[in-house]
């Protein structure tokens, strides 16, 4: 047996970069499968559903910041199968004319309010603007209310006149029941010590202030709307405070009435009212939720407790304002990776069942949870949307999204699931289009329909999308699914844990996202995130290796985040090395006794392939490989190359001898010895010489010499 060490050498090569491109390159046709998903060009701060235009199909209303004309309210609807805009209008207080740059960021704002007048929904546009000279350093001063009105084929924008200066947001309630909305305004002290609430009542021409409260700034925004009194008409709920201290304001004999109430919280303490539910309070303490009912004229009584529970989240869904609604109580965020834990209650809070979350949104929450605890974050808010869906449930008005999930009232009680598009980075604002058949989204958050946030607009680009989805594939449990190719980086192996593994090129690999426009990508690297939005059906991300500091292999760690516009996500992690170093190959050559062939084997790197004289050889899962060749009595030269799947090459170049392998016997002694043999035969065979003595010759000196014959000569 004799091994022969070859010679090494790398061939990072042109050849390896054209295989590369030829095999890991994604084709031209690259796509993400067809999704009904339509987005609508530029960003928006604020948007709303509402029918318009009398037609019984709601429209989409939102704002956008020109940068031109100033702050526009637009309007979508649904004509002969695709969305349309059918008109706009500048907001007259905010607009731009002459060059005159009078928008004032931080100061002039701009928000859409739903309001109900004689039964009807309607659309409120309110404005606020700074001081006349445009002063940056001043605050606001006044706002302004138009009705959004459809006339003539087209939008308009209609003033009415309302009492009052200043908000910070603003908010509709029919306190009256009466079926026209009373406006109510919220301005807070620079301090954020105190807030003035104000409520203004129509009176057919102008909203006319009937009600001006002040109170702590902490605690007097949190006003909520709903009915607990047992009566006729919604209650303002202002609280509590830490001290327990509530206040309601509710319409009583002809006019507003504030009640005042003390709940018992076991010393100061952070509460704040989650929901109101079948004339309820649903109350959040730091380690309880306590259902209090608090009728008119009667003190609060707690109708229920659920203790354990840190921070408890509830919301409502279910046949609102009726006897079987349900609540939805989600627990603390444990931390990174974790889902907080989603229970069903009734309103006893009696359980009714767990949601467990799927294994896809588990991976959702840690990879963006991994972000976060590494330094890194998203620029948009990524998680799944958790809340109640306005009507996306069929036969139900209301439904509760968690997780990828709908959770529904059940027609004979109880409840029922299916999966859903996880909304992931969405907000749903409401139904729209014919028969209610899409559901409006935006990548921000506006609110709730009852209530503006007024502030400046500001939007970055990419973060006031709006998008309208086809409920049929809202509720499904699968959307446009995107393509995901890799240039300079290839697959090896199997998936494990949801983990790919891969081999990429020393610098770093690229990724090809084939998905709808308006798509959200953010691929992390490791150490950043790089993040757009798809203007175009394929875009490109770079993964980079960290700066070479040595030729050795590198840790690949990197993810790939997809959110079509419809809210459905795809995840792809990856593990792996950036291979900076050549292939591991050892290999040897023995001659096969008494044949003609030679064994080649030896061991290889993982994942690498192995070529003998250009043969493809088979290695087993540790690497080790072997075959036989042919092979004369005389030294022949075998190539065993060694490649990567990134191309990368190695070659050794060993001899091998058949029949037998007289290359390793011991030449040095054999020499010696067949010397010696040698030597002997020929002292053997050959004779030696003799000397002899010629008569008649002297002591050889010269001297005159007689002539003898022959015979004498011979002997004879």
């Amino acid at each position: 047996m004799f091994e022969v060490e070859g010679t090494r050498r790398v061939l990072a090569s042109a050849l390896a970069l054209a295989f590369l491109a030829a095999f890991a390159a994604p084709s031209a046709s690259l796509a993400a499968e067809p999704s009904g998903v339509v987005s609508l060009p530029g960003d928006a701060h604020v948007a709303q559903v509402v029918d318009v235009d009398g037609d019984d199909a709601n429209e989409l209303v939102r704002i956008l910041n020109d940068g031109e004309v100033g702050h526009v309210v637009e309007v979508w609807g649904y004509d002969g199968g695709t969305w349309v805009r059918r008109g706009s209008a500048p907001i007259p207080e905010l607009t731009r004319s002459g060059g005159d740059q009078r928008i004032v960021a931080g100061t002039d704002a701009s928000a859409l309010l739903l309001w109900r007048s004689d039964g009807r929904p309607r659309v409120l546009v309110i404005a606020r603007w700074g001081v006349p000279g445009n002063d940056p350093d001043a605050s606001a001063c006044c706002i302004a209310v138009h009705e959004l009105v459809w006339r003539g084929g087209a939008t308009h924008l209609e003033e009415l006149a309302v009492d009052g200066g200043m908000a910070d947001y603003a908010q509709t309630l029919d306190l009256d029941a009466d079926g026209t909305d009373e406006l109510v305004r919220f301005v807070t002290s620079i301090s954020g010590e105190s807030t003035v609430l104000e409520v203004l009542r129509w009176d057919g021409s102008a909203f006319r202030s009937i009600l001006r409260e002040e109170g702590s700034g902490q605690h007097f925004g949190g006003a909520l709307v709903g009915d607990t009194d047992g009566h006729a008409g919604d209650e303002l709920l202002i609280g509590p405070t830490p001290e327990g201290d509530m206040r309601r304001i509710a319409w009583i004999d002809g006019g507003l009435m504030v009640e005042q109430a003390h709940l018992d919280l076991a010393g100061p303490t952070e509460a704040f009212v989650s929901a109101i539910v079948d004339g309820a309070l649903v109350l959040t303490l730091p380690q309880e939720l306590r259902i209090v009912r608090w009728l008119r004229g009667e003190g609060p009584i707690t109708a229920a407790q659920l203790p354990g529970t840190e921070y408890p989240y509830a919301a409502a869904f279910g046949p609102a304002g009726l006897t079987g609604t349900l609540l939805a109580v989600q627990g603390p965020y444990t931390g990174p990776g974790s889902i907080p834990r989603l229970m069903v209650y009734d309103i006893g809070l009696n359980a009714l069942g767990e949601i467990a979350p799927g294994a896809s949104m588990e991976r959702i929450t840690d990879v963006i949870d991994t972000h976060t605890t590494s330094g890194t974050s998203f620029q948009r808010y990524l998680y799944p949307y958790t809340g109640v869906v306005p009507g996306a449930g069929p036969g139900t008005p209301f439904g509760f999204s968690w997780a990828g999930t709908l959770v529904e009232a059940a027609p004979g009680g109880g409840y029922e699931t299916r999966p859903i598009s996880p909304m992931v980075g969405l907000q749903p604002i409401g139904l729209a289009g014919d028969d209610d058949g899409w559901m409006a989204f935006s990548s921000g958050y506006f609110g709730g329909a009852n209530i503006a946030s007024l502030y400046s607009g500001m939007v970055p680009s990419g973060f006031g999308g709006i998008t309208l989805v086809p409920l049929e594939e809202l509720l499904g449990s699968a959307g446009a699914v995107p393509t995901i190719g890799l240039r300079d980086a290839v697959v090896v192996g199997e998936p494990a844990g949801g983990v790919t593994q891969l081999m990429a090129a020393g610098d770093g690999f690229e990724v090809i996202v084939g998905a709808q426009v308006g798509s959200w990508v953010a691929a992390w690297d490791g150490l950043t995130v790089t993040e757009l939005t798809m203007a175009e059906a394929e875009a490109t991300m770079q993964i980079a290796a960290r700066r070479r500091q040595s030729d050795e292999n590198q840790a690949i760690r990197a993810s790939l985040l997809v959110v079509t516009p419809g809210g459905h996500a795809t995840v792809v992690e990856w593990e792996g090395s950036f291979i900076r170093e050549p292939v591991a190959l050892s290999v040897r050559g023995r001659t096969d006794a008494f044949a003609f062939t030679a064994t080649v084997d030896g061991t290889v790197g993982a994942n690498a392939t192995v070529t003998v004289d250009g043969r493809p050889v088979s290695v087993a899962e540790d690497g080790r490989f072997g075959t036989t060749v042919a092979a004369a009595p005389w030294p022949h030269s075998v190539v065993v190359a060694a490649r990567d799947p990134l191309g990368n090459e190695v070659v050794e170049r060993i001899e091998v001898v058949g029949l037998y392998d007289y290359r390793g016997l011991p030449w040095v002694g054999i020499a010696g010895a067949t010397t010696l043999a040698a030597g002997a035969v020929l002292f053997v065979r050959i004779p030696k010489r003799r000397s002899y003595e010629l008569p008649g010759i002297g002591d050889g000196r010269l001297e005159e010499l007689d002539p003898i014959d022959g015979a004498s000569l011979h002997g004879r």
